[in-house]
């Protein structure tokens, strides 16, 4: 069993003991706390930004798709459901060369995610969830790994600011076990009434020089789709490890949810 493989097998089983432990019931069209919440009409949760999870989390019994286009013509797709009351599981892969004359499409291998909101947040305490997240991103072919790492396990909080328009949403993670690093981030989100919001994030923060700026804005076309308009790795024009460029990159995703 590989390192990534006992990871996530830990982060699952520590989630479904804390969602059938919990003792509250929810009912299908209950919604999230101010605090994690996108707007009264929305069956879509802001459960993430553009590279950053979020507290937030899928109501029970919803569905939401996620789709990314980014450089090269690649896509990656993504489907998270609420399995259990505040338990969501989900899973992702990417397709190089999807778009364009690229010279032929290639299958990255899948990634799983899971996410537990374990603490709903009071008018002075942010929402917490811990998750996992496999899905990284430029996939170096020849050592099977990911040049910008998958998330790992984390830790998140999410609070408003001032109002329930601003948001903060700092957290901490380890991707790499073996290594044993510590990452955190800080990112910031600002909704303008409920038409688009501003999204900000300062990811992968260790080493100043390694750490990415990322910006967006993301635009709620219905109570069930949103379209996102972002920058990743802003102002970056150096390598990876492997010699590899990491630069600037422009991105658009598509969430779209529903409830069975």
């Amino acid at each position: 069993m590989t390192i990534k493989t006992k990871l996530f097998a830990v982060a699952l089983a520590c989630a479904v003991f804390a969602g059938a432990a919990y003792s509250r019931e929810f009912k299908k069209t209950s919604k999230p706390k101010a605090d994690v919440d996108l707007g009264e009409d929305s069956v879509l949760a802001d459960n993430s930004l553009v590279d950053t999870p979020t507290a937030a989390v899928l109501d029970y019994y919803a569905l939401q798709t996620k789709t990314r286009f980014f450089s090269q013509g690649s896509v990656l797709e993504e489907a998270a459901f609420g399995v259990l009351p505040q338990l969501n599981l989900g899973a992702s892969a990417t397709i190089e060369d999807f778009l364009g004359t690229g010279s032929g499409m290639r299958l990255v291998r899948p990634a799983i995610q899971a996410k537990y909101r374990f603490y709903e947040g009071t008018a002075h305490f942010p929402a917490l969830a811990v998750g996992y997240d496999g899905q990284g991103y430029y996939y170096n072919r020849s050592a099977a790994e990911f040049r910008e790492k998958e998330r790992g396990v984390y830790l998140v909080a999410s609070k408003s600011v001032f109002d329930k328009s601003f948001q903060i949403h700092p957290g901490v993670n380890v991707s790499d076990f073996d290594s044993n690093h510590v990452f955190g981030w800080l990112a910031a989100s600002f909704t303008v009434e409920d038409t688009f919001s501003l999204m900000a994030e300062w990811d992968n923060v260790q080493r100043f020089d390694q750490s990415r700026v990322n910006a967006g804005v993301r635009f709620y076309v219905s109570p069930a789709f949103q379209l996102d308009v972002a920058v990743r790795d802003i102002g970056k024009n150096t390598q990876f490890t492997d010699g590899s460029p990491q630069r600037t990159e422009r991105i658009v995703q598509l969430r779209y949810a529903t409830s069975f």
